[in-house]
């Protein structure tokens, strides 16, 4: 593997879930798979107060090897390593077959001529920008499928934003991420479903048990505002 030269595609990742989050990421293209890598920070809980006085919380749940979605040529689906409270999952899913609409628009990105796409994907609408350029049928996170390199996302609510930043060959050593997606606990998709549904209640628990007992006080309305809404 690291004999190879591979694509190497560098982002911006910006994740908005209690605050917004800069990730760091990077997105290698092989002729089998393709694997991004983001989010690579030790799990975190930090808390703060507005100006209204109210708690805020920001959750990072991740750690030294981070987020891993793999995409399988051979077997046309997506593995992604996720980490939740108690333990890491490797999610198995069938390739979901995205219906792009294409735009006339185009602009420039770095050295790139580029063209505007959008799409509707797991409950979140998507503009995007690729380059047909690059003919890979990549991009950042499971949103595959164009003709062409994804440069630039940003979703309706700005849940998910990613900007190009570089494009290199590299001959670093994959098999360290490739491993750690053995490691997992591997389930469906539908599984994944159900854990997250349940997450919110769990994150209530443990943040009540750090609070001396002494401290009366409920948390209540806590708002879960998942990246993926929907998994048909």
């Amino acid at each position: 593997m690291s004999q190879e030269q591979n694509l190497k595609i560098d982002y911006d990742l910006y994740i908005t879930g209690f605050s917004l989050s800069k990730k760091s990421s990077e997105l290698f293209v092989t002729d089998d798979f393709s694997l991004f890598i983001w989010n690579d920070t030790i799990s975190k809980v930090e808390e703060t107060e507005t100006e209204e006085n109210l708690l805020k919380f920001t959750i990072e749940l991740s750690d030294s090897i981070g987020t891993i979605n793999y995409y399988s040529k051979k077997e046309d689906s997506i593995f992604t390593r996720s980490v939740g409270l108690d333990e890491v999952h490797v999610v198995k899913e069938k390739r979901t077959v995205i219906a792009w609409e294409l735009h006339p628009e185009t602009k420039t990105i770095g050295k790139f001529t580029c063209n505007k796409a959008s799409c509707t994907f797991r409950g979140r609408t998507y503009e995007v920008w690729y380059t047909p350029e690059i003919p890979v049928f990549y991009g950042p996170w499971k949103l595959h499928g164009l003709p062409g390199l994804v440069m630039e996302v940003k979703d309706k609510e700005d849940m998910l934003q990613a900007y190009f930043k570089k494009i290199s060959r590299t001959d670093k050593d994959l098999v360290p991420y490739l491993s750690a997606l053995q490691t997992g606990k591997i389930i469906s998709i539908e599984e994944y479903a159900e854990i997250q549904r349940k997450l919110g209640d769990e994150l209530v628990k443990k943040m009540k048990l750090s609070f001396p007992r002494e401290l009366n006080m409920s948390i209540d309305g806590i708002k879960q505002d998942q990246l993926e809404r929907e998994f048909n």
